[in-house]
């Protein structure tokens, strides 16, 4: 018998309606069987039938309303749990299937159904709880969806399965609640919606997020409002609802700028200026004003009123930038949120406007905070160490976001200004390097005019012997070459080749090793501009030595993996050139491996040169080639390799000894047997 159900459930779904329904009242006449086993498989069957959406000639929606009432009958307090879940997954496919034939009807007989369902939380079983989160999950997603009168009576019955006999299984009642909310959270009126929220505060659980989520902030703060008196000092500092904030601050998408302009800012507006002389209060004020100022990150994300209300936000954060040294990180973020909302792909153009209109008041400001001297920000705003670093990082953060939207002409102003306070000669070192960080900013958007002035300014410093300001040069110049593709500025590149040229060809130990990163992130972009064997392999002889050199581990971790990037690069572009000309990898990478194997060489060592630098950096290299192109080398690289492994092997030195035992396992792991057996 179980084995014809298994068949039936594969092609009922196509059969005529009179032996459908022959079939549907025999099977239900089996229920009666006091067989557990035998019913399951009744309810998987129907299950499966109707998940395969029987054609109105097979199952008319008349019959569906009838099968959905004998499912219905057989509902029971007592059934059984084994029972109870496949019972319940053919009672919502009932009511799917009727939705797609009549939806009207479906809703008419919906309301039943939905009692009996939420009435299985009641059994307090894990796994019939998670069954009836998955059937009502589905219901609503295919049935209710915007059905006011059933989204509230489901926020009823969620309200009424939070009892003391489903205590085991609350988590998904709230997990279905939580569902609701999101897919019915047009069509749940104040009233039903009041009535859980109240219920849900004494839980204080994420499903309060879930409703400021999907139904609105506002609606929640109707019905929980904060309740916050600046001038009442208790229920300020006894703040009852503390635990709202935080899942506001998570939750709070798709809300209104004019809200907060109304109820969160004004409010913490207040609470700053009437901190009391006391210090716990006074920290619980301020602490409480910080928490709805963070409120506006989230809020910008996703705010529906953008280019009507930022304006108004946007000189309110102006003056907090400058004022609030406190607020400065959380208006920071907040500018980054509106930024990144204004920079999405889809995002209406009048968006960007808005942000391009406030682009140079808010550079300007940002700017001048993130130039002034070490000094002045320690004696005058009190701000040190690490909080001064982070409120740096932050800065500039923003500013590179903003240099996206801002109009070309302002980048030029920026561009100008940042030029002349960098030749100024009173200007201090640590004021310096940070008007260069703003340089470096400014780049990603500069005009041909303001690449032609800010790069003879910065051309001193690629000798200097200030380290920082070498650094930051050729940052400048990695920004700068990133470049050279765009045909804005096409012209200030046929102009500058050659001085350009020149700075890549002077000698690396004029160059600092944290000045090295960047030197080769330039080699890098230089070298996937090229497309001719010719000028890859010329790129090769004349950069290859220095980009070896800075694998070493003497280098920091960002030169390292720009050397690891640009000399897998260079392999890689041979291997590409070569081909279009016929040549074989073994051949393109030969004059590759002779340099690395020259290296190695005591004699051809250069002056100032530190030997265990240069043959540890040479020994990685080679480490490189075995683990990327080990499959196609020739015989007579390959045997180089090995028998260059197997003479250092007995070096003394460990750091060098360790890399010829990894190159030696690469070699074993990439070889294939028979050529192993060679060697």
């Amino acid at each position: 018998l179980l084995r014809l159900f298994c068949l039936a459930e594969n092609i009922m779904h196509k059969m005529p309606h009179l032996i459908f329904k022959k079939f549907a009242e025999t099977t239900f006449a089996l229920l009666s069987i006091s067989d557990s086993d035998l019913k399951c498989t009744i309810f998987q069957c129907f299950r499966k039938i109707l998940q395969l959406q029987p054609a109105d000639t097979t199952l008319p929606a008349t019959t569906n309303i009838l099968l959905i009432d004998l499912l219905r009958d057989f509902a029971s307090n007592a059934m059984d749990p084994s029972i109870t879940c496949p019972w319940m997954e053919a009672l919502c496919e009932s009511h799917l299937c009727l939705a797609t034939k009549d939806h009207a009807k479906s809703m008419a007989t919906l309301k039943a159904s939905l009692k009996l369902i939420f009435q299985t939380f009641d059994l307090g079983k894990d796994f019939v709880a998670l069954t009836t989160y998955k059937v009502i999950s589905r219901i609503m997603e295919h049935c209710v969806q915007s059905d006011e009168e059933l989204a509230n009576y489901s926020i009823d019955l969620c309200d009424e399965a939070l009892n003391p006999r489903s205590v085991a299984v609350w988590r998904h009642v709230l997990r279905t609640e939580t569902k609701i909310f999101e897919v019915c959270k047009g069509a749940i009126t104040q009233e039903p919606f009041g009535r859980a929220l109240k219920t849900l505060a004494g839980l204080r659980n994420d499903v309060v997020g879930a409703a400021v989520r999907h139904i609105g902030a506002e609606n929640v703060l109707r019905v929980l409002p904060l309740e916050l008196d600046a001038q009442n000092v208790p229920i300020v500092t006894q703040f009852e609802r503390s635990w709202l904030v935080p899942i506001l601050r998570i939750n709070i998408f798709n809300q209104s700028i004019a809200f907060a302009l109304q109820y969160f800012l004004p409010l913490a507006h207040r609470l700053r200026r009437e901190v009391p002389s006391d210090v716990v209060r006074r920290k619980t004020f301020i602490t409480l004003s910080d928490q709805l100022w963070d409120l506006l990150p989230n809020l910008l994300s996703s705010a529906t009123d953008f280019e009507q209300n930022f304006p108004h936000l946007a000189q309110i954060l102006g003056k907090v930038l400058l004022e609030q040294r406190d607020l400065r990180l959380i208006v920071l973020s907040s500018l980054r949120s509106a930024l990144r909302y204004a920079l999405q792909p889809d995002a209406a153009e009048a968006k960007k406007d808005v942000m391009r209109f406030f682009a140079y008041s808010f550079l300007r400001k940002l700017c001048t905070l993130y130039t002034v001297s070490n000094i002045t920000m320690e004696s005058m705003e009190g701000i040190t160490g690490n909080s001064l670093k982070t409120l740096r990082c932050s800065i500039l953060e923003t500013v590179r976001m903003y240099v996206e939207l801002t109009p070309n002409n302002v980048i030029d102003n920026f561009v100008n200004l940042a030029v002349e306070k960098a030749q100024i000669k009173d200007m201090g070192l640590d004021q310096k390097i940070r008007v260069l960080d703003i340089m470096a900013a400014l780049v990603k958007k500069a005009s041909v005019s303001g690449l032609s002035s800010m790069f003879p300014s910065i051309q001193p410093w690629f000798i200097c012997s200030e380290v920082a300001l070498q650094k930051k040069a050729f940052r400048i110049l990695e920004e700068i070459m990133k470049r050279m593709n765009d045909e804005a500025v096409k012209d200030f590149f046929a102009c500058s080749t050659d001085e350009i040229n020149n700075v890549l060809d002077q000698d690396l130990d004029s160059i600092a090793k944290s000045a090295r990163a960047a030197l080769v992130a330039v080699y890098y972009v230089k070298l996937s501009s090229l497309t001719s064997l010719k000028d890859v392999e010329s790129f090769g002889k004349k950069f290859l030595r220095r980009i070896i050199i800075c694998l070493d581990k003497s280098h920091n971790i960002r030169t390292r993996s720009n050397a690891l990037k640009c000399f897998v690069k260079l392999c890689q572009q041979l291997i590409l050139s070569g081909s279009d000309e016929s040549k074989s990898p073994s051949t393109v990478l030969h004059p590759i491996l002779n340099i690395i194997f020259g290296m190695l060489n005591p004699e051809r060592l250069y002056p100032n040169e530190d030997s265990v630098e240069v043959v540890r950096s040479s020994t990685i290299a080679l480490n490189i080639i075995a683990q990327k192109f080990t499959r196609i080398l020739d015989a007579s690289l390959l045997s180089r390799l090995v028998a260059h492994a197997c003479s250092w092997i007995s070096d003394g030195r460990p750091l060098i000894r360790v890399l010829i035992i990894r190159l030696l396992r690469m070699l074993a792991k990439k070889l294939p047997d028979y050529t192993m057996q060679q060697y």
